[in-house]
């Protein structure tokens, strides 16, 4: 009965559009990616809640802003540890089952961190979340490897992003007003529901590519720890993960951790208003990964425009943050114009495809999101310990609070930027390297 009942939702007619007496269908690989985009779009809202409700945690659970951001933090154990086993996993099981046990753990994280009033039990929501987003974005890139020319990867991760980036921008306008109406607490729940409806569409919807899903064997000549192998001694692997790892840090330490806080204090402006200068940030990053992209196809070059966004990233951050007396305004477009620049890292993914074998591509990209993503676990714990030992607070001469722990504490996102630029450098000029593809390799300027 169960089974024919998912034959029948399977099989029922995908959209079809009508305009102007003209009609079409949509193609199913579009709606593959769709869900998949979709439940990229929600777990990129789930990693930044905690940011969002930043005072509400606090208070509730009685903690200050180092114990909030290890909290926080808890998200990106399990997404880090899982990411090289992922990238087998998706490949083993295809991206249907990932996805669907996926945003089944996402949903189940949600209702615990909602329901409960223990620290230890917040925590322990937050690692079943990080352990249900670890495996989304290596599907959504083993979708587009199955379904899109190989040679619309680089665009297709780039709009992947874009919709991960406006989850964090309309989510975040969501939870800051259903925060005053409804409670925080309410708002996760509300979070959960939505993952079991994804969840269910996952499961009725995705389909496998025929012939992609790979059955374990004892018979396959290049084992996992042989391709591993292969990936983890390429240096140039560790290099764009290292560079990577210190461009995330405007997201994993400023945008969905600190921001809004920060905003707050420092401009006397309520929750609502500081959530829509933190969902410029992010509709910057959507706004500014195609273009990246496109940008870099037309240059044959991912390092040079890498590298342009990281030195102006770091330009427009310093401004942004270290500037006195900036108007609330112009704060705003210099958020937005941030975000903009910081999508250039994006492309460290497309890089890493195209200098890795065809058979180690899951492999790598799940290895350099794991250095990536380490900034979470290492920076977002390191910025509230600072946050704490360096509390100092003055007055300004139009009543602002200037929140020089804050500014401290961001340090490390110019430094970090700083070094992701120096980076480039060596792996633009980097004599020996292995190529199995066409991944650009000039020196940066």
């Amino acid at each position: 009965m169960l089974n024919n009942s998912i034959k029948f939702v399977r099989n029922i007619p995908l959209p079809t559009l009508s305009l102007f007496n003209f009609s079409f269908k949509i193609p199913y690989k579009w709606a593959v990616w769709g869900i998949a985009a979709v439940f990229y779009l929600y777990e990129y809202l789930l990693r930044v809640s905690p940011c969002i409700m930043a005072d509400e945690l606090m208070r509730e659970f009685n903690v200050d802003t180092a114990a909030l951001s290890l909290i926080s933090s808890y998200y990106y154990y399990t997404y880090v540890l899982f990411q090289i086993p992922c990238g087998l996993i998706v490949d083993w099981l295809g991206p249907r089952k990932v996805i669907t046990l996926s945003a089944a753990l996402c949903a189940t994280g949600s209702f615990v961190f909602s329901q409960t009033d223990s620290i230890f039990v917040a925590q322990v929501a937050r690692f079943i979340i990080g352990a249900g987003s670890a495996c989304v974005f290596l599907s959504c890139a083993k979708i587009i490897t199955d379904w899109f020319p190989a040679h619309k990867f680089g665009f297709m991760m780039a709009i992947t992003t874009a919709v991960g980036s406006l989850g964090s921008s309309l989510g975040g306008v969501y939870l800051a007003s259903s925060l005053q109406t409804s409670g925080w607490r309410n708002s996760i729940l509300i979070t959960a529901l939505i993952g079991l409806i994804i969840t269910l569409a996952s499961w009725f919807i995705i389909r496998d590519k025929k012939n992609t899903v790979k059955e374990p064997s004892h018979k396959t000549q290049i084992t996992f720890f042989d391709t591993l192998k292969i990936v983890i001694t390429n240096s140039q692997n560790w290099l764009m993960g290292l560079c990577g790892c210190f461009m995330y840090l405007p997201i994993s330490v400023f945008a969905e951790l600190w921001s809004i806080p920060y905003l707050k204090q420092t401009y006397s402006i309520s929750n609502t208003e500081s959530s829509f200068a933190n969902t410029l940030f992010f509709i910057g990053l959507a706004i500014g990964a195609p273009f990246a992209a496109c940008l870099a196809s037309k240059l044959n070059n991912y390092v040079r425009v890498i590298s342009w966004s990281s030195l102006l990233s770091l330009c427009i951050f310093l401004v942004a943050i270290y500037k006195p007396n900036m108007p609330l305004n112009l704060t705003f477009l210099l958020l937005f114009l941030f975000g903009v620049c910081c999508s250039g890292r994006i492309l460290s993914f497309a890089f890493i495809k195209d200098l890795n074998p065809t058979y180690a591509n899951a492999t790598a990209i799940g290895f350099i999101n794991s250095i990536i993503m380490s900034s979470g676990i290492i920076f977002q714990p390191l910025s509230g310990i600072i946050l704490e030992s360096t509390k100092y607070e003055v007055i300004s001469t139009d009543g602002n609070t200037l929140s020089y722990n804050y500014q401290i504490s961001f340090i490390i996102i110019p430094v970090g930027l700083l070094l992701s630029w120096i980076l480039l450098k060596v792996i633009a000029r980097k004599k020996q390297a292995i190529h199995h593809g066409s991944a650009p390799y000039v020196e940066v300027k």
